[in-house]
């Protein structure tokens, strides 16, 4: 399944760049999501981005994965929070630059 329903609200990425990918597989309850995303503008430090929604895979419980940006080699912790179909990036202590790209993988059994 391919997902690209971004949330409207979401500055931080460009979704109609062909750099910018979600693609999820569902098995059972169990899904594994891997992203491609390109930043439109900076990421300050301690915030949380909601990115995009996963239709119909509500999380079971708080689930957490990584995203490596492409510039830097830096991680960020991403998540799909509990009750919840949104995958979300958390940047942490780090300032994360417009044009870069984060490959971002997370697994979570969903409801």
């Amino acid at each position: 399944m391919e997902y690209t329903d971004f949330d409207p609200q979401n500055k931080f990425v460009s979704p109609n760049d062909s750099d910018t990918w979600v693609r999820t597989i569902k098995h059972g309850k169990e899904v594994t999501m891997n992203a491609g995303l390109k930043v439109d503008t900076t990421f300050g430090k301690n915030s949380k981005y909601r990115i995009c929604t996963l239709p119909g895979c509500k999380a079971f419980r708080t689930s957490y994965g990584f995203a490596v940006s492409q510039l830097t080699g830096k991680v960020l912790i991403v998540s799909v929070e509990q009750n919840q179909d949104v995958l979300c990036i958390n940047s942490q202590s780090h300032t994360i630059s417009i044009e870069d790209r984060l490959f971002v993988n997370i697994r979570y059994e969903c409801q």
